[in-house]
């Protein structure tokens, strides 16, 4: 991990000015994270595909400002990244394929199940994106937020 620091010396107010500044400049960079989270979020809802909702419903957004201030998006259920990256070929549970068979109209029981196991053998399962073209579709957004952030960030260095 690349790490770097910069060590002010002399001018006492100037080093004041600095620490109260960074203080000060938390509140937009927060705003920034928060609008942009959001935003990704709201896109990775719409672009979900959904069976039962489970997975829409679980994603979430959150900021973070220790260690260092972040924004996080995450889908909250084991399988979401199988539904993002798709899979290879395997062969699933059939007791996890049989409710998901009869909601799509397969054969009743473990018939219906083991046809969709075994297509799941055969092909894996297609990737159905959600969160990357949200992330993509929200960069247009994000760059306002961010031009935001730097105005309010440039005013309130002009107070110190």
């Amino acid at each position: 991990m690349a790490e770097f620091k910069i060590t002010l010396q002399g001018n006492k107010e100037i080093q004041d000015a600095l620490s109260k500044g960074t203080k000060k400049f938390r509140e937009p960079v927060r705003r920034f994270l928060d609008r942009s989270v959001k935003q990704v979020e709201a896109k990775a809802k719409e672009k979900a595909p959904v069976d039962r909702g489970r997975l829409r419903s679980s994603i979430r957004s959150f900021t973070r400002q220790v260690p260092q201030p972040r924004g996080i998006v995450r889908a909250g259920v084991p399988y979401a990244p199988y539904v993002e990256f798709g899979t290879r070929p395997h062969w699933p549970p059939l007791s996890a394929m049989q409710p998901w068979a009869r909601r799509h109209g397969f054969p009743a029981g473990r018939v219906g199940a083991f046809l969709v196991a075994r297509a799941i053998a055969r092909h894996g399962t297609k990737p159905q994106p959600y969160m990357e073209p949200a992330l993509k579709e929200s960069e247009d957004d994000i760059n306002k937020f961010l031009d935001m952030a730097s105005e309010e960030i440039e005013q309130l260095w002009e107070r110190i």
